[in-house]
């Protein structure tokens, strides 16, 4: 109740200053998936992904911005139950941070905020459910999710080129392990040089149980969990490269960093005559905000995929051919492989898709139908 309380505050304040606010719709998809699953008899399928984020900015006399999010992945059926048990699809809250900008002669800003701030080492566009339909919660949208209750400060010099940001907060990502896990508190912090065509992060962090500390000598946050990771960018309006790297899970009783330790990805993207190219490399580390593999329902390794999208300028009708491998590396049968040839309508600032996604999997599985995925989406573009 006092949570509701405090965003209507929040929400009231910025409507009744509406001179120098603004509502905006930072995200609107809907999927349509529709496919086959074979057991003792073939079943078709249908699940529909919906999520919207709207925002209301304060700009910058208020420095304040409150988000709101519907995110829900079994759509049809939360219009009968849904995860409260009750037949309807509300707007939850994302966001709300309040920012003292241009302190030390514009060199220094403050904030304090709450929800899901920011992912260090964010920057990809191989993300979201449109590649990730079978793994509950996670779109993989960077190495690590700030989430919770913190206080931010950043530091700006050389005409914003030189950024670093401090952030001190009640890390929320255990909650997902354990409802009443408020305990653990994180320091983390970023470190970066931002040019036109180059840019390049450090970034790093310490998790520990401050309030109730584990005292089970087995457990390997005993001691507190350690982060740290890079991402790198460069390119041009013709051909850029991404990249991020790093290990969330320095624990100091973790003697066992191997491969599924590593978040590591790299995204080469070039435009060639009508053509529009992106080439991803991915690996999916054993933790990822938090959580383990079985808990979010992960069993790939690794995966690459290559988006070939042709398209003429101003032209509204653009298509090409998207491939996608998933591998795992404990087993040689647990694998992925499809392509999907897709078509797209721009129409006033809105994207139709459709895409006919085929894994090849299915044939090794003798169960044919279960590779055919069709699939129909609407984006925003705002």
């Amino acid at each position: 109740m006092k949570t509701k309380f405090l965003i209507s505050i929040i929400f009231l304040n910025i409507i009744f200053n509406g001179f120098a606010a603004s509502i905006n719709v930072d995200e609107l998809s809907i999927i349509a998936d529709s496919y086959f699953i074979t057991d003792k008899n073939t079943k078709f399928q249908m699940n529909t992904y919906f999520k919207f984020v709207t925002s209301f900015d304060g700009g910058y006399k208020f420095a304040a911005k409150v988000a709101f999010e519907t995110n829900t992945k079994l759509l049809q059926q939360n219009f009968v139950t849904n995860q409260f048990n009750i037949g309807n699809i509300y707007l939850f809250f994302n966001k709300a941070e309040v920012t003292i900008k241009n302190l030390a002669n514009s060199h220094l800003s403050f904030s304090f905020w709450t929800g899901t701030y920011k992912y260090l080492g964010d920057g990809n566009k191989y993300r979201g459910f449109l590649y990730y339909p079978d793994t509950p919660n996670v779109d993989y949208q960077g190495f690590y999710r700030l989430r919770g209750t913190g206080l931010t400060t950043q530091i700006k010099f050389w005409e914003d080129r030189f950024r670093a940001e401090f952030h001190i907060y009640n890390n929320s990502n255990f909650i997902s392990l354990d409802p009443t896990a408020y305990n653990f508190f994180s320091i983390d912090s970023e470190v970066g040089l931002y040019f036109k065509n180059v840019n390049f992060e450090i970034f790093g962090g310490y998790t520990k149980d401050l309030v109730i500390p584990i005292e089970d000598s087995t457990n390997d946050m005993i001691n507190g969990r350690g982060k740290v990771g890079t991402s790198f960018w460069v390119g041009n309006e013709y051909i850029d490269f991404f990249t991020c790297f790093g290990i969330s899970n320095l624990d100091v009783n973790s003697t066992n960093i191997n491969f599924n330790s590593f978040y590591l990805l790299g995204e080469l993207h070039f435009k060639l005559f009508v053509t529009d190219n992106t080439i991803s490399f991915m690996t999916r580390p054993t933790l990822y905000n938090e959580l383990n593999k079985i808990k979010r329902g992960d069993s790939y390794d690794f995966d690459l995929n290559y988006k070939l999208n042709i398209t003429v300028k101003d032209f509204p009708l653009s298509g090409g051919l998207l491939f996608n491998l998933k591998y795992s590396l404990a087993s040689s049968t647990n694998w992925s492989l499809a392509l999907s040839p897709f078509l797209s309508i721009t129409t006033f600032g809105v994207v139709w898709n459709l895409n006919i996604h085929y894994d090849f999997a299915a044939i090794q599985r003798e169960k044919y139908l279960d590779g055919l995925r069709i699939v129909l989406g609407v984006s925003s573009q705002f």
